[in-house]
């Protein structure tokens, strides 16, 4: 996969890509969610990189595995004066 920006379709380099997988009780109303699996990779110079789908064994039988969500955090680095 690739990270773009925008309309211009510049690609982005340095920008670390987290996938987080939550898991929640099968049987609940209005029921919170609990940490499962995360991920994380960083982009290469032209905006690529690859991060597993696999989200991991739920251990546990009476809960299940949501949807996973994506983060794209850029990281600006402050110039060091010298």
């Amino acid at each position: 996969m690739t990270v773009a920006w925008g309309r211009s379709s510049s690609r982005l380099a340095g920008v670390v890509v987290v996938v987080l997988w939550q898991k929640k009780p099968i049987i609940c109303m209005d029921c919170p969610q609990y940490f499962h699996n995360v991920k994380e990779d960083v982009t290469d110079v032209n905006g690529g990189f690859y991060i597993d789908e696999s989200r991991g064994i739920n251990f546990n039988p009476l809960t299940r595995v949501v949807d996973a969500v994506t983060d794209l955090l850029r990281i600006a680095a402050a110039p060091t004066a010298t």
